[in-house]
Parts: structure tokens; sequence; C-alpha cells
């Protein structure tokens, strides 16, 4: 496994002191100390301060809920004849107000001042929760940029064995989960705006009654305990609903990639069929969750109007009964009630969607978590270019940690300024070997030497910037031709690209498009021949001006006049350029340096052309079988 990159800011963070005194609140909101909880608090701390500003704004809107529900009830004292029923010497120094205007201020005069102090709270509470809404949302599209930066980070950092295992379907489901993940961040900051305010609510009804305030308390932990088990249904639900969308995702992209085969093998009721059924199990599942979820508002309405009846009975015995008698006590408090049922309502509603959205967050927390996976090694001696030779010195290699070895005791040398040529039956290893020279794996045995340097010790960087390749199934992005042959070099001047498209004989098909070198290919190169696509990835490595070309059956797509022009433009620009060169049919390499036969990972013959006929060995059947044909 190679030595991982530093860490780029999702999962090293971790909350530090600033938000411990807040742990008591994040813990249970957050998913507890799970490692998606950590990874959720992770987030939350790359942005610390937005988010203890947003604390701070929740707080503040809190407590001016509180000032007004508490100003509230003062109101009710001169309407009911019980001014100084309700004891404020405990509320520091709005209670010293309130007592001021009590003694200062005539009946009607009390009462005008705490409808004035009801209305100003309430506003500055509206205009505090505005702002924090504001800088919530703000923060949640902050951290789903983050993530989706992440996710693109972690997929180009870590090995190309890792990240071959992961599905294209499934890879662009991620950046949907990173957008909904993110949007947890919006509902918590709304259920900590509502933690603070039902903590005031419950500091203006201890004020009132203790018992009541107790009452409250069981309640709340009743719903709690009954809701528990709906929320539990609600995130079994939404996690089958993340694998069928899953499922889903990619067989609609691998069917459509291969949607030419399934015409022709007229399998187009099975395909209908498979992605059929995961649909079917994705709606089922959504359904059921999205059920479970729409029952949690009816079920919580009716558990607090119950409970609003309970505290009715109770209050009229504890309070209108006692020696604690106030009206203005029991309607305040019950104004209090009808003030909690929606935040207590809404609370749940955040949890429940939370819930339902964990799983999504789970994908991207595995996703993005560097345990046990592999990571490319970057090397760290600097390389310009190649002055003698590449060895490959008992190349092994195993694409499973206890599979087969593709690669056995592999070696050979490739020389500077030669064209080397691989040759061998379909599954000797020659593509096996082009992924080692392009570091897309290392060698799991042996060592691959460039001018007696391991190459796993050299800028990856630099080895890749060395190097132009054609592949045998040439990648074309849906992008202009000009642009797809200016990814090999992106400085290039469009006088540099036209050579290029000469050298590789695509000059005359691409200046008969409808606009050109302008023209949008589409996905894959869907608007061009095989033989169009090879020579545009031709031209693109030409253009790069390579120290080493790797040919990887570059001409396979070719008839053979385009096959020998662009062979001629290779040898033209040639030069001291060093090339290996994989070709299937033998006649394009019998002019190579140097031609290397391997069989099942191992070299069985090497020499030229001439001295490989003369041995009447392997090569020598192969040359022969084709010459048949």
């Amino acid at each position: 496994m190679g030595k991982r990159p530093s860490q780029s800011g999702m999962e090293q963070n971790r909350p530090g002191r600033t938000l411990k005194a807040a742990s008591v609140l994040l813990l249970p909101l957050t998913g507890g100390r799970s490692y998606e909880g950590r990874f959720l608090r992770g987030l939350i701390w790359i942005h610390r301060r937005r988010f203890l500003l947003v604390m701070a704004i929740s707080a503040a809107a809190a407590i001016l809920e509180g000032a007004t529900m508490g100003s509230m009830a003062l109101t009710l004292e001169p309407m009911t004849g019980e001014v100084g029923s309700i004891d404020v010497s405990r509320l520091g120094w709005f209670g010293s107000l309130v007592l001021w205007f009590r003694d200062s201020l005539s009946l009607d005069g009390y009462f005008l001042a705490m409808v004035g102090i009801t209305v100003l709270s309430q506003f500055l509470r509206c205009g505090a929760t505005l702002l924090g809404k504001l800088l919530a949302v703000g923060l949640g599209t902050r951290i789903a940029a983050d993530l989706k930066i992440g996710i693109t980070h972690q997929l180009l950092c870590v090995s190309y064995r890792e990240v071959s295992r992961y599905k294209t379907g499934d890879l662009a489901l991620y950046m949907q989960h990173a957008q909904s993940a993110s949007s947890m961040v919006d509902v918590l900051c709304t259920q900590l705006l509502l933690v603070f305010t039902l903590l005031g609510y419950a500091a203006i009804m201890l004020l009132f009654s203790w018992q009541m305030t107790l009452a409250v308390v069981v309640m709340l932990f009743f719903i709690a305990g009954i809701t528990r088990y709906g929320f539990r249904r609600i995130k079994e639900y939404s996690k089958q609903n993340v694998i069928a969308v899953k499922r889903t995702n990619e067989s609609v992209v691998e069917f459509m990639s291969g949607v030419r085969h399934i015409h022709t093998y007229g399998r187009e009721r099975y395909v209908e069929a498979h992605i059929g059924r995961w649909i079917r199990d994705g709606m089922h599942s959504l359904r059921r969750s999205q059920s479970w979820l729409g029952s949690v508002p009816p079920t919580l309405q009716a558990l607090l109007t119950l409970g609003v009846g309970v505290f009715l009975v109770t209050g009229y015995f504890l309070m209108l009964k006692g020696s604690d008698a106030s009206v203005a006590k029991l309607l305040g408090f019950i104004a209090i009630l009808y003030r909690i049922m929606p935040s207590v309502t809404r609370l749940n509603q955040g949890h429940a969607t939370i819930v339902n959205l964990w799983p999504k967050l789970e994908r991207v927390a595995t996703l993005l978590r560097r345990e046990g996976k592999e990571f490319l090694t970057r090397g760290r001696l600097p390389f310009r270019e190649l002055r003698s030779e590449i060895v490959l010195d008992g190349v092994d290699l195993s694409y499973e940690p206890s599979g087969k070895g593709v690669l056995d005791g592999l070696t050979f040398t490739i020389r500077r300024g030669d064209t080397t040529a691989l040759v061998g039956a379909s599954g000797s290893g020659k593509t096996s070997t082009v992924n080692l020279l392009l570091r897309l794996y290392d060698p799991t045995g042996g060592d691959i030497l460039i001018d007696g340097t391991p190459l796993r010790d050299l800028k990856i960087e630099d080895w890749r910037s060395y190097i132009g390749l054609v592949d045998q199934e040439p990648f074309i992005f849906n992008d202009t031709i000009r642009e797809n042959i200016r990814f090999g070099r992106l400085d290039a001047s469009d006088e540099e690209v036209f050579e290029a498209a000469r050298a590789a004989a695509a000059n005359g098909f691409i200046e008969g498009m409808p606009e050109g070198y302008e023209t949008i290919i589409g996905e894959r190169g869907a608007g061009l021949s095989g033989g169009q696509k090879q020579r545009i990835v031709i031209a693109r490595a030409l253009l790069r001006n390579p120290g080493f070309l790797i040919l990887d059956e570059a001409t396979s797509s070719l008839d053979s006049e385009t096959e020998s022009a662009v062979l001629k433009a290779v040898e033209k620009v040639r030069g001291d350029l060093t090339v290996l060169a994989i070709a299937h049919r033998l006649s394009t390499i019998r002019m190579a340096d140097h031609i290397v036969v391997i069989d099942r990972g191992r070299v069985v013959e090497e020499g030229r052309h001439e001295v490989l006929l003369e041995g009447q060995g392997v090569y020598w059947s192969l040359w022969e079988a084709q010459q048949r044909d």
C-alpha cells in the first residue's frame, strides 16, 4: 500500500476546545460517537467560526423568545388584577426593570410597557432567526462544495487499483449524496435553534411552576420513546432506498454503454426487467420511509394535544386550587405550551429528516475514509529525461492480493531511442506491462528501473508528463475535436494542434466535418468511427511531444493505408523518441529495433524480426498463423 498524501481537511479535523462546551447538544444531534457522527462534526469544525456564529444567534433568538413569552405572561397580570403574582426577582436586570415599571407606572402604563417589550422581543427574535437561517444555508452550501471537492480529490489520490473497484454510475451518485448530506447541516442548525428555544421555554416555565415543568419533561420523554421506533424504521427503509437507487444508477449506465449489443442480441425485455426490478425496490422502500416520515407530525400533534389536556387538569389543581393560585400564570403556561407544540413537532421532524439523510452521509463518509484504502506513492526524486534505459527486472504483478499473478519474473530492457515491440497471445501480460510502466500499478515483486532508479521513487507527475500513450480503447471527451487533441498539451497553440492532426493523418476527415475542428464529437466519440477516434488520440499523443511513446494496439482500428501513413508520421517525428509498441498485427512491428515475446507473464524470446523467424519458436508460430490468415 502506498504512502498516503497529506490530509485535505476532510477527516483530520475534529471539534476542539471551542465546541466541547456544546458537545452535550452536538453529540445526540450528530450521530453520537459513531464514525459518521465524528465525520459530520469534522465538517462543522472546518467552518467552526460560522457555525459558532449560528449557535450564538440561535441562543440569542431563544432568549428573545423566552423574553417574549415571559413579558406576554406579565401583560396578563393587570388584565386579571394580579399584578405581582409572578415572581420576577430571579430574572436579573430584566426582573429589576419589571419591578421598576410596577412601582413607577400606573396600571395602564405597566400594561403598555409589557406589551411594548413583548412586541419588541418578538421583532428582534424574528430578525435573529432570519439571520441564523441565512448563515445556516450559506454554511450548508460551503460544506456541499467541500464534500464534492473532497470526493474528487479522494478519487484522484487513491491508486488506480482502488478507484477501478467503483462503478461509473455509483461514482456519479456520490455527488448527489454529498448535496443531500450537506442538507443535514442546515437541519442541524434549525435543531439547535429549537433546542435553545425549548430551554428558554423551560426557564420561563420553571419561573411559573416546577411541578408543571416536570410534567412537561416527562411528557417529552414519553413522546421521544414512542417516536424512536418510527425513526428506526425510517432509517432502515432509507438505507434500502439508497442501495436500490445505487443499483439502478449502475445498471442504467452499464446497459446504456452497451445499448448497441442489447439491440443486437434482442435483450431489450431482459434489460427492462432487470432495471425495473431495482426501480420497484427503490419505489417500495421510498414509499415506506416517506410514509413513516409523514406519520411523525400527526402522531406528535395527537400526543401533544393529549398532553395539553392533562396539563390543564394538572394546572387547575396545582395552581388554581393551591396557595400559589394565579390565572396569569396558568394562562401564560398554556400559551407557552401552545408555542412548545410546533417546536417539538419541528424538532422531531428535523430528527426524522436527519435519520432519512443519514444513509447518504454514511456512503460519503465511507468513500472519504482513508483507512483500508491504497493511495498513490507520489515519489520524491525529480525526473527530466531518459538517459540510457528502462529495465524490467524480475517483475511480478497480481491484481488481487490472493489472486493468480499475471506477470511472473518479467525481465527485459527498453533502450533509449529504440523501438521495442512487445508481442504475445491474448492474456499473455502485454497490457499489464503497460499498466506498470504508466504507474497505474506497482509491481508486487521485482522492480522497474529508470536509468538505475526505481520507478516508484520518481515523482509521478514528472514521469507521466514524459510519456505519451495511444491506447487500444481510445477515450474521447464530449467536447470539440480541437480540445480533444489539445488535452495532450493544454498550452498548445492552434497551429500545433493542426500539425499534430496532420501527423496522425486526421486532418482530412476533420476538415470534412460540419464545423471542422470546432465540431462537438459527442459522448465517447459517438459521431466518429473507430479509426477516426484512434487518429484523434494519436494526434493527442504526438502533440504532447513525449520522450517515451507507448503504442498499445494503436493502429488496431485503422485500415492498412491509414496505418502506414500514421506509422510513417511517427517515424518522422521520432528522432530520439523511445517507443514501446504493442501490436496484434505483427506486420506493424517487423522493423522494430527489438522484439520481446512474452507468454503467461514471462519472456520466452527476444531479438529482431529476422532472428526470431529463424528460431522458429513462439514468434515464428504467431507470424505463420497471421500470414495464413
